[in-house]
């Protein structure tokens, strides 16, 4: 049987399915065409929107840049910007804010701005070595400059001019210099992985502790630059940019670490010593402890003498990893930070400080203090503050501030570093740990506090040890408040009577070893970053008569070939100090037989007051140790050859008098004896009396002929291990 409706479907006419086609395409095809008509309007209206935003964006960067033109006007306008305004607070204060929201053309911008102001690398590098030691008005340190492009927008003809900026603790990853002068410019503590530099000039230029990898140096001149302590593993350097730039404990472009190398700038001598240096601290500088090593740009010579900068250079100028140092130099600038403050109610500066220059002295009955109204956040970190204190007055319930931060008379919100009666104290507010020493008046201490978070745990050291701590402490939680220098407050002001010197804030826990070589190395000359700097923590500086630099036994040293030759610094309260331990430790190579004195200490500059022969030889030429208790005490060595280099060390201390250590070894002892000091300031003298008539024993005294170097001074009895540490470098 026939399907009668199946055979109707399959006879329809061409005519009729063209027809039912037709009637369903229509519809489908005005759909297509509306949905890309609508995709057409909506892509341009994005496109639109994108624009409007850009635009936005622009003119919102473009109002941003012209508001910090318009306020640095102003501050310029009301003396703001004048010397006298140090730290310069609104105008960094305003260049912070805005750096935040700047886009990397305004930033790039901004810094050629200030660049030509003269607010940031303000001293003179134009032969390439900074010759002056301005601090910058504006300080970039730890800004965010990633993807920034410095350019000189007439490539050779005229580089861009950013001589001695510092960029230090600057992030730059990333960053290209094209046809820039950056001669003198540091960057140390930056990172600057896969930055460019293009053809560009960085003379003298500081790299120190620096992210470097990937670097490309394009064909940019190196001389005299100086990279220590960095990482250029994949860097782009050629041979003779290495030639010309020198590098200590770097790791190389091909992944090996660096032997100290000299760079190629020597610097010619002047009729005067003068060093000019920017650099950090050393983590430590014991005996048995590692350094940060640096480099620096020095110009030093007196009328007979010059030196050549290298790679071997050991520098602790500022605190290696400190955040705010207050040396207290007739002014209260914190050196390193934002963190200055302001003298309350006119306390004076004495000459008396712990490295023969200032220090601040603060009467309690006058409620003298310093304030930093700049808040520096304590809130669960870990810190320490170390300084030197000489108090005038402690009297039983009486508290007398160090330094301190006060939000509120709360748990944990009222922090405060203080003297309760005679002794240190560290707290937060019914939080806090006393030390178990009673200190004196009218006597030199180093007191640091350490807070450590990660074990919440205070610390407090005494002249380098450790007198007490507490744990389960803390942590500090203020959040707000101004910090004090030389006051302590709870409702009512505690000042400290007597001097302060040499503040310095870390934001981290320092180390037992760290602590005890800034308390206790008082000084140390190692001849290598110039013939007058001190890499100790005191910077105490040394002025050479007649001794030019020479080969030492490490690296640069002292010669002595004239019989008016002779290297004297000042200061050393501790040394003046009766019965307080001492050390001495200094490498000699005699050119002479017979007499000669090594180091002399006296009262006066001039060799007279109260004067002796600390170390010499006798009239056959036996090494000598001696010390004063009202007569002179010593012991006798043995003679040290010519021409050969031989360490001494001398120790004192009222438990184990003077004992005497010839190339580490032990030589002999006087046993127990006082040490009658001279109660002042001392000059210690290398390699010459200046007088004769002071009182002597064994040494014969007279001018030394030969080498000395790797002078150290320390204000304890060095043990017989770190002796022998040090005759063994």
């Amino acid at each position: 049987m026939v399907d009668n409706k199946k055979r109707v479907f399959w006879h329809f006419t061409f005519k009729d399915i063209l027809t039912i086609l037709c009637s369903a395409a229509i519809p489908i095809a005005l759909a297509i065409y509306t949905a890309i008509g609508s995709e057409q309007q909506k892509q341009q209206d994005e496109k639109k929107q994108n624009f409007n935003l850009e635009q936005s964006r622009e003119l919102r960067q473009q109002t941003l840049y012209d508001e910090f033109i318009n306020n640095i006007f102003k501050l310029d306008n009301y003396g703001y910007l004048k010397e006298k305004k140090n730290p310069w607070a609104f105008a960094n204060a305003y260049y912070r804010a805005a750096d935040r929201q700047w886009d990397t053309i305004r930033k790039a911008d901004v810094i050629q701005f200030l660049k030509e102001k003269q607010l940031i690398g303000r001293n003179n590098c134009t032969n390439g070595c900074k010759t002056t030691n301005l601090v910058d008005i504006i300080r970039l340190n730890e800004l965010n400059l990633d993807n920034i492009r410095l350019a000189s927008q007439t490539g050779v003809l005229n580089k861009l001019n950013l001589q001695c900026i510092s960029f230090d603790q600057v992030s730059m990853s990333n960053a290209i210099f094209s046809f820039a002068s950056l001669n003198g410019a540091s960057f140390d503590g930056g990172r600057l992985d896969k930055v460019k530099f293009d053809s560009s000039s960085l003379l003298c230029a500081s790299f120190n502790g620096v992210n470097l990898s990937e670097a490309d140096f394009g064909n940019s001149n190196l001389t005299g630059a100086q990279f220590s302590n960095s990482d250029m593993s994949g860097a782009k350097l050629t041979e003779d940019q290495i030639k010309q730039a020198s590098f200590h404990n770097v790791t190389m472009p091909n992944g090996k670490k660096s032997k100290a190398t000299p760079s190629t700038t020597i610097k010619e001598p002047i009729t005067q010593t003068t060093t000019i240096i920017k650099t950090k601290k050393a983590k430590t500088a014991s005996p048995s402890s590692t350094t940060t090593t640096t480099t620096t740009t020095t110009t030093t010579s007196s009328s007979t003498s010059s030196t050549t900068t290298t790679g071997l250079c050991i520098q602790v100028t500022y605190p290696y990893d400190a955040h705010s140092y207050w040396a207290l130099e007739n002014n209260v600038a914190d050196s390193i930070s934002n963190l200055s403050g302001t003298a309350v109610n006119a306390p004076i500066y004495t000459n008396s400080g712990v490295n023969g220059g200032y220090n601040l002295r603060l009467i309690s009955s006058s409620n003298q203090y310093i304030t930093i109204p700049t808040y520096q956040s304590f809130v669960s970190t870990s810190f320490t503050v170390e300084m030197w204190i000489y108090p005038t007055s402690l009297n039983s319930g009486t508290s007398y501030g160090l330094f301190s931060q006060y939000e509120s008379l709360t748990q944990d919100h009222n922090l405060y570093l203080i003297l309760s009666g005679e002794n240190l104290k560290m707290g937060f507010w019914d939080d806090d740990v006393t030390s178990e020493t009673a200190l004196l008046i009218n006597t030199c201490y180093h007191v640091a506090f350490v807070y450590d978070n990660s074990s919440q745990t205070q610390i407090i050291y005494l002249n380098g040890v450790q007198d007490t701590n507490r744990s389960s402490a803390g942590p500090y939680l203020g959040a707000s408040g101004a910090i004090h220098i030389g006051n302590y407050y709870d409702g009512s002001n505690h000042t400290f009577d007597g001097a302060i010197d040499e503040v310095t804030l870390y934001m981290n826990a320092r180390s037992a070893s760290d602590i005890l070589s800034d308390a206790t190395l008082s000084t140390w000359h190692s001849f290598d970053c110039g013939i007058s700097y001190d890499s100790g923590p005191n910077r105490i500086k040394g002025t050479a008569y007649n001794v030019i630099l020479a080969s030492g036994r490490v690296g640069q040293g002292l010669s002595y070939t004239s019989s008016s030759s002779y290297y004297q610094l000042y200061g050393f309260p501790l040394l003046g100090t009766s019965n307080h331990p001492y050390s001495i430790s200094l490498w000699i190579q005699r050119t002479s037989t017979g007499a000669g004195t090594v180091v002399y200490v006296s009262s006066q500059t001039g060799g007279g007051g109260w004067c002796i022969d600390f170390m010499g030889f006798s009239s056959s030429g036996q090494i000598i140790g001696a010390s004063y208790d009202g007569v002179i005490r010593d012991v006798v060595g043995p003679i040290l050859s010519t021409n050969v280099w031989v360490h001494v060390a001398t120790t004192f201390s009222t438990t184990n008098g003077v004992r005497l250590y010839v190339n580490g070894s032990l030589i002999g002892s006087t046993g127990a004896i006082i040490y009658a000091a001279s109660g002042t300031l001392n000059t210690v003298t290398l390699g010459n009396p200046l007088r004769t008539g002071c009182v002597k024993k064994s040494i014969a005294p007279g001018t030394f002929y030969g080498y000395l170097d790797e002078f150290r001074l320390y204000s304890r009895e060095l043990t017989a291990a770190d002796v022998t540490a040090l005759a063994n470098p």
